[in-house]
């Protein structure tokens, strides 16, 4: 199989990592940028979506050195401009701890260029403007925060990931007390609140809720869903609940794509709304 048609059978297969290592091993850098950039040319949509996925994978996932990622879009002709977009696409969608930002920020990428493609993509991807507005409020409420750096990260993930069991599970895998997790993320949340952007609130209201809900979960429930956690990592209630995250940073189209139906994706909605 050719390297075009490797690359294109990832893209079908986003999901699956073990896959894209397969490819790294065997296919040099300047090979598969080749491909990229023939695919950005396509008029499908969903190709140009699933390449800037695959680009960011290729350059978080695999590990590879940062000057020579460069190097090789420069040589496959793929714009500066392009090149910040992807990356803070990818960054604003999937980075899950305040940590990754410092990293993000210090070793991959200068803060300045961070910040302008945030604004790229505030003015040209409509899609993503709640998930920039809340990745420039958290990385303005970091650096100010009162609360130990070690818990500023760990509430960052929990606040942000708070859908449904996602909390719960934080308390399992964080040496945290419970109070000191919940205490957090309502301090975080007030801060949301108060802001004078509508997007931020409604932002802040959804969290609101999904704590509200897990405070008024029963203790026992609580507890017999940190042992189901525990036991069944890979089972297909959590990876349900992981595609649903990834919905809301890939749009409807990806929604749609997920193992919930409509009538689960409304209890669950219901649920939140009522909490």
């Amino acid at each position: 199989m050719g390297v075009a048609e490797r690359v294109k059978g990832y893209l079908d297969r986003i999901e699956d990592i073990n896959y894209l290592v397969c490819i790294l091993d065997e296919v040099p850098l300047s090979d598969l940028f080749k491909v990229l950039v023939e695919l950005l040319g396509s008029s499908d949509c969903d190709d140009v979506a699933r390449v800037d996925w695959f680009i960011a994978d290729v350059w978080m996932r695999a590990g590879r050195n940062n000057a020579e990622f460069k190097a090789n879009m420069v040589v496959a002709g793929i714009p500066a401009a392009y090149q910040r977009a992807v990356f803070a696409r990818n960054y604003v969608i999937r980075r899950t701890a305040v940590s990754r930002l410092r990293m993000f920020e210090e070793i991959w990428w200068p803060a300045a260029e961070l910040a302008d493609a945030l604004t790229f993509l505030e003015k040209n991807d409509p899609l993503l403007l709640p998930h920039v507005i809340r990745v420039q409020m958290w990385r303005s409420l970091w650096k100010d925060w009162s609360l130990p750096s070690r818990l500023v990260e760990e509430m960052d993930f929990v606040v942000r990931w708070s859908v449904l069991g996602v909390l719960d599970e934080c308390c399992v895998h964080f040496p945290l007390p419970e109070i000191e997790i919940l205490t957090g993320a309502k301090a975080c949340i007030s801060k949301l609140q108060n802001d004078e952007n509508a997007l931020v609130k409604a932002e802040a209201d959804f969290l609101s809720a999904t704590v509200s809900y897990y405070e008024i979960m029963p203790t026992l429930e609580k507890a017999e869903k940190r042992k189901r956690s525990k036991a069944m990592s890979k089972a297909a209630p959590k990876m349900r609940f992981s595609h649903l995250r990834d919905a809301v940073g890939n749009g409807l189209h990806a929604l749609q794509k997920t193992d919930f139906t409509m009538q689960e994706l409304h209890e669950i909605v219901n649920v939140l709304s009522k909490a």
